[in-house]
């Protein structure tokens, strides 16, 4: 069994134009996104979810900052060539990804991300309690414009 790392978090977010602009490209199967190395962004990729580099599933009102960290991550790690990420709510991963084989647009998703990032502390306690993560903490994401 694949073991992975799991995150709570606390979100602070200053609005900057470029957060207008991921709130229009979310929905239509662009919550569930592959980063490329070079630049490419796949949407609706489901299957990605069992064979890129790194597999992050995280709660949906992360949407909005994802390309910009993502390709930062990147940029610092090159041996990491595809990431694959959902942004949906928590409960729906949770119980519909990782406890059950979930489905979206009928295909089905992998159980098993590196990383889950829940703003439910107790859906990280279950999956410890479970023995299907190797550890969690607690984190906050803040984002300023430069």
């Amino acid at each position: 069994m694949k073991f992975f790392h799991s995150v709570a978090f606390a979100a602070a977010i200053a609005i900057t134009g470029s957060v207008s602009n991921a709130q229009d490209d979310a929905g239509l199967n662009k919550d569930y996104r592959t980063f490329h190395s070079d630049g490419k962004v796949e949407y609706g990729e489901i299957g990605d979810s069992y064979d890129s580099d790194l597999v992050m599933y995280l709660a949906g009102n992360q949407f909005m900052v994802m390309e910009e960290l993502i390709q930062d991550f990147q940029s610092l790690n090159s041996d990491i060539e595809t990431i694959y990420v959902e942004t949906i709510p928590p409960g729906q991963i949770l119980n519909g990804q990782i406890l059950q084989q979930g489905q979206i647009n009928d295909q089905d998703t992998a159980m098993n991300p590196d990383l889950y990032a829940s703003v439910n502390l107790n859906h990280l306690k279950k999956l410890a309690g479970m023995e299907k993560m190797n550890d969690y903490m607690i984190y906050m994401l803040i984002c300023v414009e430069n």
